[in-house]
């Protein structure tokens, strides 16, 4: 049988397998990452700078055992993708996977994922593994020009209707390069309480018709 042999270029190109897409599924839908690389050495918010290392030091062997439970639970009733950890990649806040990025849920075929530009230092590795996971399940991938930290900071509303949070993590800026580009409009919220440093913090849109807000 002959053997085919893949080029260097082809090699680095992320394996595109089709209909994988979550958008197509007449189901829920969740990205998860087993915490390989899952620690709190590095103080990235005022909650963790609160504390001295010794007491936010992850408990690994309860953390996989956490994870595998939140997995099992999920997928019994849902399809559940798991971003891969690339080896030795120090990626320590890899495992809270909303950050990556953000589906845009007006676009027709929910096929294009606005990827974060990470203003926390020890997060931005992970864009990079972000572009190489949704490319390979089939979305068109944008890399936001400036500041963005993902789903934590863009929640869809309704119709093509967004709200955003900008000021300590993400920029606004973003947020009017994303209207241009993807015919959306966002209602921008500044926030500058260092310790509800994203939208998610304060901000979470339980219906359509009801949002939960932190006053």
């Amino acid at each position: 049988m002959a053997q085919s042999v893949l080029t260097a270029e082809q090699e680095r190109q992320p394996a595109v397998l089709e209909n994988l897409s979550p958008g197509t599924l007449t189901r829920p839908a969740f990205v998860m990452n087993l915490p390989f690389s899952f620690s709190t050495e590095e103080a990235n918010n005022p909650w963790m700078e609160d504390l001295p290392l010794e007491k936010r030091r992850v408990d690994r062997r309860l953390a996989m055992v956490q994870f595998l439970r939140v997995y099992r639970y999920l997928a019994s009733g849902a399809v559940v993708y798991l971003v891969p950890t690339p080896r030795n990649c120090g990626l320590q806040d890899l495992v809270f996977t909303a950050n990556l990025g953000v589906v845009l849920e007006h676009v027709p075929q929910r096929d294009v994922v606005v990827m974060s530009n990470f203003t926390s230092k020890p997060r931005r590795g992970e864009t990079e593994v972000g572009v190489d996971f949704f490319k390979a399940m089939g979305y068109r991938v944008y890399v936001a020009p400036s500041r963005f930290e993902g789903d934590a900071e863009l929640k869809h509303l309704q119709d093509n209707v967004y709200v955003g949070g900008y000021g300590t993590r993400s920029e606004r800026d973003t947020y009017e390069w994303m209207e241009k580009t993807f015919g959306m409009k966002v209602i921008k919220v500044r926030l500058s309480d260092p310790y509800l440093y994203h939208l998610d913090c304060s901000v979470f849109p339980i219906t359509r018709e009801n949002t939960l807000v932190c006053t």
